[in-house]
Formats: structure tokens, sequence, C-alpha cells
């Protein structure tokens, strides 16, 4: 039941955070520290938490009252296993949502990049790391943050999930999670006055638009053989257009996902989802969390729910490519690449 409070708390952040437009526009710099911990979000990955972890984390941002805050940051993580695990390294981009319409610097971070783990699973050399099976992985951010203004500049703390995952493309992927609480100091530029607003690539959307898209990705199963799976998923959705720099979306996925057949060949394959989701856009391109529940799904041992965390690009009007990771809460399904055609 715990899994399911925390996706109603969820949903009502993705459906009710607000961003109110900022009055100024400048740049800034953060660098904070934070001590924290591995998770053992499974038991059988119980035994790699041993230390607390050290995470330092800097980034740039760019503030402006037209536009979504974006930024890129650099995030460096001793995991506490020096053994099993070692080092991390992260580069991500993100975007910084207010959620309070009276505090501008109350606000939840969510980024998205990738990050190098130093010591991965081996057979013979390192076989306790079962949680990770490549140097190279997704590095995505959630973090709720707080900033205490002082004249330009501002004393930071932030809480929230560090996670490390391939999307299952090589296992083990049960991912590196990593909760902490930071300290920082951020610094601000001059503040500088309003300017016009870009024309925005999708403005002249229709308040309510119907989309189609197509997505594929690859997995393993944790089997000997280390077999590749290709998973698709044909989706049909709507677009309610709110503003020109957010839109909410609503629709359903239906999916192909053979590798359920390995662990029981009467299983079918196909499984039926309804979803919800936001998008943040800055012209052609548009960050979005999906949030899903499985209506049809033979299978089951992943759950009722499922989350996308997607990055898209508008090469036309109507024409999106997208990049998204798919995981049940904190175990990832698969990396997908899509294409998308919306109608107008």
């Amino acid at each position: 039941m715990k899994n399911y409070r925390l996706y109603i708390i969820f949903i009502l952040v993705l459906l009710e955070s607000p961003f109110w437009s900022q009055q100024y526009t400048h740049n800034g710099l953060n660098v904070n520290v934070g001590i924290g911990r591995l998770m053992g979000h499974l038991e059988r990955i119980n035994h790699l938490p041993q230390k607390h972890s050290t995470i330092i984390n800097i980034s740039y941002l760019k503030y402006s009252n037209f536009e979504p805050n974006f930024g890129i940051g650099f995030n460096y993580i001793n995991s506490g296993n020096k053994k099993n695990i070692g080092d991390i390294y992260g580069l991500y981009g993100f975007t910084k949502l207010r959620l309070s319409k009276t505090d501008s610097t109350f606000k939840f971070k969510i980024g998205f990049g990738t990050g190098y783990v130093e010591k991965i699973y081996d057979p013979a050399n390192n076989n306790k790391n079962i949680a990770i099976g490549s140097h190279l992985n997704a590095n995505v951010v959630f973090f709720i943050e707080k900033e205490f203004l002082i004249h330009n500049n501002a004393i930071y703390l932030g809480a929230g999930l560090t996670h490390f995952s391939n999307g299952s493309f090589q296992t083990p992927n049960l991912g590196l999670n990593f909760l902490s609480f930071n300290l920082g100091y951020t610094m601000y530029s001059n503040k500088k006055e309003p300017t016009s607003p870009k024309v925005n690539f999708a403005s002249d959307k229709k308040k309510w638009s119907l989309g189609f898209e197509y997505t594929a990705g690859i997995r393993e199963n944790f089997e000997h053989f280390r077999k590749k799976y290709g998973l698709h998923t044909f989706r049909t959705y709507f677009i309610y257009n709110k503003r020109a720099k957010r839109n909410y979306i609503g629709g359903l996925d239906l999916i192909y996902n053979p590798s359920v057949l390995y662990y029981n060949r009467s299983t079918s394959p196909l499984q039926l989802g309804v979803f919800l989701g936001k998008k943040w856009i800055l012209n052609q391109l548009e960050l979005g969390i999906d949030m899903g529940i499985y209506a049809f799904d033979e299978y089951k041992r992943n759950g009722l729910a499922y989350q996308r965390l997607v990055i898209g690009y508008y090469i036309s009007k109507s024409i999106k490519t997208s990049f998204a990771l798919k995981s049940h809460w904190t175990v990832a399904q698969s990396f997908q690449l899509g294409i998308a055609y919306e109608l107008k």
C-alpha cells in the first residue's frame, strides 16, 4: 500500500504544481553537498548499503519570466560501498517547477541525463553487485528545494532521490537509488528587466489535440542466456494545451512485451495501460512525466503502476521524436525511442 499512497501524492503534484511567471531574468550557479544513503529498495540488494554516501551537486540555472527554469548539472556520489560500487559521476539537464504561488524559492527539480558507475556486476570478480550491470546508465534526479535569499545570493536546502539505471538493456539492472539531504549556496547574477517572450514553436496549437505514437525498446531478463527482447508500445492520447509552455496528456498504451514469456509461456505478452501525464515545453524541446496503471496484465509481477520520464523534440509542428525511461517505481524496465504524430 505504501507505493500506492506515494502514487496518489505524485499524481497530485503532477497535475497541480503551477509554474508562475517570474518578474525578472538572471542566471545562477549552485554548489551543494549532501549526506545520504543507498536505498535497499529490494530485499536481495540489502547487503549493498554499507556506509553513508556523500553527494556533491554543481549546477548552472537560467531563470526567465517567460520560460520554465532550465539548467545543467553535475553530480558526484561516494556510494558508501567502495568495494562493490565505488564512485559515481553524472551529468544531467533539469527543470525546476514552483510549488507555491507566493514563494518563488520553493521548487520541485526534475533532472535526466547520463551517469558512470565505477564498479559493476561481474560473475567472477564482483558478483555481490547485482544492482547494476553496465558502467553507463541513465541519471535521474528528483529534489524538493528551498532557498533563503541574501541580497543576490541564497542559502540552499534540498532533499531528494538520485537514481541510476540502464533501463534493463544490460542486466542485472535493479537500479541504484540514493536518498540525500543537501546544504549549499547559490550565486546569482544581477537581475535584468524582462524581455519580450520568444515565439513558441507550439503556441498556435488548439486547446485539445489528438496524438498517436509508436515506441520501441530493448531489455534483458536477469537470466543465464542474457537474451535481449524487443518491447513495442502503440500509444493513443489526448493533449490539453493549457498554456504555450505547459500541457497535460492522457491516453492508452497497447504494449507488446515478449520478455514475460521466459517466465510463463502461457502468459499473454500483450498489456494495456491507462496513463496521465504533464509536459513542460521550451520551443521544440519537451520534458514530461507519465504515470500509468495496467488495465490488463496477465504477468502481474511488475505491479499495477508504471512511470515514464520523457524527453521529446518536435521536428515539425505535428511530428515529434522522443526518448523515454519506463520504470516500475525504482526498477527500470527499458529505454524507449518513439515517433509521434499529433493532429491539429
